[in-house]
């Protein structure tokens, strides 16, 4: 699996699983179908769905301002509280451990926030892999 950043959407699983002709102008059917398959048997989804893979799903589509269900968020809070403890991260082989856990941070403030507006997320701007690349090639 390749990582672009630190974020949990920030990788080709999470980008394989969304169900969207364009995951940048995602609909809501297209989040509400992309968690669903994240619970089907493998060969029904385009992608793996561990836990990292369900944590990065649910940031992208919140970060988008789509609605995720409370059910499905409470889950996904439970995996990024566990993803943001730094001993945790320092056996994942991030390559910076402390801007992981400060991503995992905002990703938990998220979720939190969507679970007190109804489901509802906040668009966040996430950079991809070509402005990361660019951030590297210029720092």
């Amino acid at each position: 699996m390749g990582h672009w950043g630190t974020e949990s959407c920030s990788n080709d699983n999470c980008w394989d699983n969304l169900e969207a002709k364009d995951i940048h102008n995602m609909t809501q059917k297209e989040c509400n179908d992309t968690i669903k398959a994240l619970y089907l048997p493998h060969e029904y989804r385009r992608g793996e769905a561990d836990d990292f893979d369900k944590l990065g799903v649910v940031v992208w589509c919140l970060s988008q301002g789509k609605r995720v269900d409370i059910k499905v968020l409470k889950e996904v809070l439970d995996i990024a509280i566990k993803e943001s403890d730094i001993k945790f991260i320092s056996k994942q082989g991030w390559v910076n451990n402390e801007e992981r856990k400060c991503s995992v941070d905002k990703e938990i403030e998220l979720i939190k926030a969507s679970i007190e507006n109804k489901g509802k997320g906040k668009i966040v701007y996430i950079k991809g892999l070509f402005e990361k690349m660019a951030d590297k090639l210029e720092g």
